[in-house]
């Protein structure tokens, strides 16, 4: 897990929108964070259909607000809010909701000390479920899956670390979470809600370069409400079951500074599945990437992030799309992200600048209708208190 604070990633705000710079205003020991977003584009192809089917350029527009906050290095938060609006197609309309609190303090025991952290998150997010093969809503037996993928989730999490020397840290967190979908009442289709226990194991280690490998074990349970396993032989479901994934994944990387105007961090991501059941389910992901953080001249930032991944299940049963989790379709492919700020203005404690993002990608998969590329461009305004 990221999301830790000997890493100091608190971040659980919106995957597609992070600020290339963040202005903050100082109190004693602490830092409090404001932004907003504004901005407008052209996406080619909202719903990622393949070129099979016809997808039109979209102009879209997009706000944010997002704030994150460091008080005397005891109490944190991190919260957002996202909305895409296509005004000539509103199925591709996106709204998200986050927001993570968390409490850390230190102890010593018979002179060994300890870091703990205890926190809470929550997210919510709204979006409409386009079939891949029609490029229309999806429907099954002429019910619309539309809010299929709506969800909310809460959960919470602690940790303990344990700071070996001034270079070396490792930490346990255990963290749940539930998950609550759309409910869709029909015969077959897979019930989502699920609750999620994840325990990691971690360490980091310090460079002098003010950089650090860190390394992160998960062992996770998905326990499923009510979905039931299904058969190899056909995908038919198993009656008197209740499907429960086991899931074993490695974080692992290298956050590199090599001055106060650049940061670079390389990672990587995998994950291996398995259910207590049959080896429908059973199914590996895994992802590489690289960040780069970069002051180009004073009031000038660009970020730029390039990552490759991929999902394939073990056995190969023609798992149908409509009744399982959004990505979890057999792919392999690349996302490009750029985003560039210029702050143009500052009055008092605010700022104002430009902002712009460019982001592309490309997939290929055994399953034609799952093979696409995307681009999109926008441009616009940032704001924040500082």
């Amino acid at each position: 897990m990221n999301n830790t604070l000997l890493k100091s990633k608190f971040g659980v705000i919106s995957k597609s929108l992070a600020c290339c710079s963040l202005m903050s205003f100082s109190l004693t020991a602490s830092a409090i964070e404001f932004k907003t977003l504004a901005y407008a584009g052209l996406d080619n192809n909202p719903h990622n259909l393949s070129s099979a089917l016809d997808s039109n350029d979209e102009v879209f527009a997009a706000a944010g607000f997002y704030s994150d906050s460091n008080v005397k290095e005891l109490f944190y938060w991190d919260v957002g809010t996202t909305k895409f609006y296509y005004p000539d197609d509103q199925r591709a309309d996106v709204f998200e909701v986050t927001a993570d609190v968390k409490f850390q303090s230190d102890f010593s025991v018979y002179d060994v000390p300890f870091e703990y952290y205890i926190g809470a998150n929550y997210e919510s997010f709204d979006k409409t479920f386009v079939s891949k093969q029609t490029g229309a809503v999806a429907t099954i037996s002429g019910v619309s899956l539309a809010n299929r993928y709506d969800r909310d989730t809460d959960g919470y999490y602690l940790g303990l670390a344990y700071p070996h020397d001034q270079n070396l840290k490792y930490f346990i967190e255990y963290r749940t979470e539930n998950d609550v979908f759309e409910e869709i009442s029909l015969t077959g289709l897979d019930n989502l809600n699920n609750t999620e226990t994840t325990v990691t194991l971690g360490l980091n280690l310090f460079t002098p370069n003010d950089g650090y490998f860190y390394l992160d074990l998960d062992y996770n349970i998905r326990s499923y409400e009510e979905r039931q396993d299904r058969a190899e032989e056909d995908g038919a479901l198993i009656a008197g079951t209740l499907l429960e994934f086991n899931r074993y994944g490695v974080d692992a990387g290298y956050v590199y500074k090599p001055d106060d105007r650049t940061r670079w961090e390389f990672g990587f991501h995998y994950v291996n599945r398995s259910t207590n059941g049959t080896r429908y389910y059973d199914a590996q992901r895994a992802k590489i990437s690289v960040k780069a953080d970069h002051r180009l001249a004073d009031y000038h930032f660009l970020d730029a992030e390039l990552s490759y991944q991929t999902f394939y299940y073990d056995e190969e049963f023609d798992q149908p799309y409509e009744l399982y989790d959004e990505d979890e379709t057999q792919s392999r492919g690349f996302k490009l992200k750029l985003e560039y700020s210029w702050i143009l203005a500052t009055l008092f404690d605010t700022n104002m600048g430009f902002y712009a993002n460019l982001q592309a990608g490309a997939f290929d998969s055994p399953q034609g209708e799952f093979v696409y590329s995307n681009a999109k461009v926008a441009a616009g305004f940032r704001w924040s208190l500082d």
